[in-house]
């Protein structure tokens, strides 16, 4: 039982660690649930929270952007990401073992500009 603990808090403890790795930045974040990822996101050191507005913004040396996040209802969350990559970037979902999951509909849509 205590292992399982300190294995929970290692995990916790994950979710603040940025590494390089096979040229991407791995940036981890706590994954169970919306509002777990949100407080996830919100502690990280180089992200901006307006909790009025439900936005998070960044500007880093990996990325601009921001999110956009709303509670509908009791387990139904919407979220829009509207990012600019400035480096290789691995976003990595790290989960705590005492927390419940969650099920997550992904619409992705990559509008790239290339110059020939």
């Amino acid at each position: 039982m205590y292992l399982g603990r300190v294995k929970n808090w290692i995990t916790h403890f994950k979710s603040l660690l940025f590494t390089f790795k096979d040229g991407y930045w791995q940036l981890p974040y706590l994954a169970n649930d919306p509002a777990v990822m949100i407080n996830s996101l919100h502690s990280m050191p180089f992200n901006k929270h307006d909790g009025e507005k439900r936005i998070i913004y960044t500007n880093n040396p990996f990325c601009k952007g921001q999110l956009c996040y709303s509670n509908l209802e009791t387990g139904l969350w919407a979220m829009s990401v509207d990012i600019e990559m400035k480096a290789n970037i691995l976003y990595k979902a790290v989960y705590d073992d005492y927390q419940s999951g969650f099920y997550t509909l992904t619409i992705y849509s990559n509008l790239n500009d290339y110059e020939e």
